[in-house]
């Protein structure tokens, strides 16, 4: 008489456990899902500028997302680094990266779009690129000129007996 009712209760139990577990994987699935969809969206809608805040934030969610050493969208995020740190920027080489990357990243989540659909349909201005090699050259420029300007005071100073000085701005 108790045995039915203990292997009734049990089951009902187990089965309510099953459904609690089945949810649970299921709802975490979604959630990669939505958000390695909202990388990938970030990704395209921001690359033509990839010093906006939602480009770097859907950039640095990669390392999180996809943190597997093996996986083919890391490599690719790397390579994209890599490009973006030689001077002068390799346009090309970023532009490679990032079309390959959002493909890794599309697959990753089923969907289905090829690296000329990318490249056809992404917008991607060489005068972004231009605007940060020429901050870089007008960086270094004023720094020359920061040294001219030191020896230039220095030789005034030997020759005049007089001591001049430059107030330069401090940072905190």
């Amino acid at each position: 008489m108790i045995r039915p009712i203990l292997i009734t209760l049990s089951s009902g139990l187990f089965g309510g456990l099953m459904v609690f577990i089945l949810q649970c994987f299921i709802k975490r699935r979604e959630q990669r899902y939505e958000r390695r969809l909202h990388i990938l969206r970030q990704l395209l809608a921001n690359s033509y500028n990839v010093l906006s805040f939602d480009f770097i934030s859907a950039f640095n969610m990669i390392l999180i997302e996809y943190n597997d050493p093996r996986s083919s969208v890391k490599k690719w995020h790397e390579e994209f680094i890599e490009c973006a740190r030689q001077r002068p920027i390799n346009n090309q080489g970023m532009h490679n990266a990032l079309i390959i990357l959002a493909e890794e990243i599309a697959k990753s989540i089923n969907i289905k779009i090829e690296q000329l659909d990318i490249a056809n349909k992404i917008y991607w201005p060489q005068g972004f690129q231009n605007h940060t090699n020429r901050h870089d050259e007008l960086s270094s420029l004023q720094m020359e000129n920061q040294r001219d300007l030191q020896i230039l005071l220095k030789k005034i100073n030997k020759s005049n007996g007089a001591k001049l000085e430059i107030n330069t701005p401090k940072t905190k």
